[in-house]
């Protein structure tokens, strides 16, 4: 092996799009209409911003091959965790329901591909 990690074949991409997916939902939940304070959404789109930002970099690092998409990976994994955790803790009225399947269809299954990811193996090369 030459110090590269390319991971799954799969999961740069996934990666990439899903932090690229999170940017119109960071637009609309920061100019948007919100039921949260000024504070409280500055904190909301700060947390989306850096999930979005490593799963970008987790998914071009995984692309290249640099070995660091793991840790980037564990990291996205632990926001996502976060988020879930956050956003079931504060929501209320109809918002709780939103949170829920959020967390059970979106962050946390996220964050246990994340995770499944940055524990493979690292894929050998084939030598001919």
């Amino acid at each position: 092996m030459n110090g590269t990690d390319p991971g799954p074949r799969w999961f740069a991409p996934l990666a990439f799009g899903s932090g690229l997916a999170i940017v119109p939902w960071i637009v609309r939940l920061a100019v948007g209409p919100s039921p949260h304070r000024l504070a409280g959404r500055l904190a909301w789109v700060t947390l989306d911003v850096a999930e979005a930002a490593l799963l970008v970099a987790t998914g071009a690092r995984a692309r290249c091959g640099n070995p660091r998409w793991r840790h980037n990976a564990r990291n996205a994994a632990a926001l996502l965790v976060a988020d879930a955790a956050i956003d079931l803790a504060t929501a209320r009225g109809p918002h709780v329901t939103r949170a829920r399947w959020m967390a059970a269809l979106v962050e946390l299954p996220g964050a246990a591909v994340l995770l499944g990811a940055a524990r493979r193996p690292p894929l050998r090369e084939h030598r001919d």
